[in-house]
């Protein structure tokens, strides 16, 4: 009879403890956020409870603050449940930070310390989708837009450069001291140089003069359609202790004033070199179309 208990004990514990176990792995499943697909050479990953990093493997499930690391001339490929996807260069380091599911939206949280990441996001049916991407010299949130591959380029330096190209994806970068879009097909730079995260709202405090937008990596001719945009400077009001600057920006199908004066583009973009007074400069474009008329003022403050 005592033998028949200790039995009937062993069989209940080997029973609790495979419920346990079988429990542990579906919440497991529940708490995956992404998979990796594939990678080369070497490649490593760190679990957020973990102080130990252990060589990747395919398949594996990156849960909330895992974070992956790519060594010289290694690359890896991190796969969500929807397809969308981000690959990470050589000598990158990334925190797959969360993923926030909500009734109307899905946000997928990432981390970008160093390193380089091409992404692509997938449209959804019935929620709208969207990267946010933290670096420490900027927040980008980057969404789809419709029949489009959304693909996007991330690039951060060490020395706190950030380049974001932008090849057909609606992507803004946030900092706390302004917003920038990166229009379809182009590229923009935030210039090397240190921040500090602001306080109460989280985000970079950089420099507006450490905004750049660099040369532009158009896939199509400007001339296809009617566009106007000023590059340089970046906002409606500037302030500089320069005695010159150059205004830059595109332009197609429009016939640009400055000042009442005629602007000759050259395929599709512009450079003026202007002469400024102490104190308030005001300059006025007019954008002419057989259609439409735009009007941009700048105001440029010589100190």
């Amino acid at each position: 009879m005592k033998l028949y208990l200790i039995f009937l004990i062993l069989i209940f514990t080997s029973c609790s403890k495979n419920k346990e176990e079988n429990t542990n792995t579906i919440l497991a499943k529940s708490n995956k956020i992404a998979t990796l697909t594939k990678f080369e050479n070497n490649v490593t990953i760190k679990k957020s409870n973990d102080l130990n990093w252990f060589k990747a493997s395919v398949g594996f499930p990156f849960e909330s603050y895992d974070i992956i690391q790519t060594e010289q001339k290694s690359t890896a490929s991190v796969m969500y449940e929807d397809s969308s996807r981000l690959e990470l260069k050589e000598n990158s380091l990334v925190i797959i930070v969360k993923n926030i599911k909500e009734s109307n939206k899905e946000v997928k949280v990432v981390k970008l310390d160093k390193g380089i990441i091409k992404g692509k996001i997938t449209e959804l049916a019935k929620r709208e989708n969207s990267f946010e991407i933290r670096t420490k010299s900027g927040l980008l949130k980057i969404k789809p837009k419709k029949t489009k591959k959304n693909s996007f380029f991330v690039a951060l330096k060490e020395n706190g450069e950030l380049k974001v190209k932008n090849s057909n994806a609606q992507i803004k970068i946030i900092t706390h001291n302004f917003d920038k879009n990166v229009i379809e097909n182009s590229e923009v730079i935030i210039k090397a140089g240190t921040s500090t995260l602001d306080l109460k709202t989280g985000l970079p405090i950089i420099s507006k003069d450490r905004l750049f937008d660099s040369k532009k990596v158009l896939k199509k001719k400007l001339n296809e359609t009617e566009h106007f945009e000023i590059l340089f400077p970046n906002s409606e009001v500037l302030e500089t202790t320069k005695n010159v600057i150059v205004i830059k920006g595109l332009v197609s199908k429009y016939k640009l004033l400055l000042n009442g004066k005629k602007v000759s583009p050259k395929k599709g973009k512009f450079k003026i070199s202007v002469s400024l007074e102490m104190g308030l400069n005001l300059f006025t474009f007019q954008a002419i179309s057989k259609n439409d008329v735009k009007y941009k003022v700048l105001k440029v403050i010589r100190k």
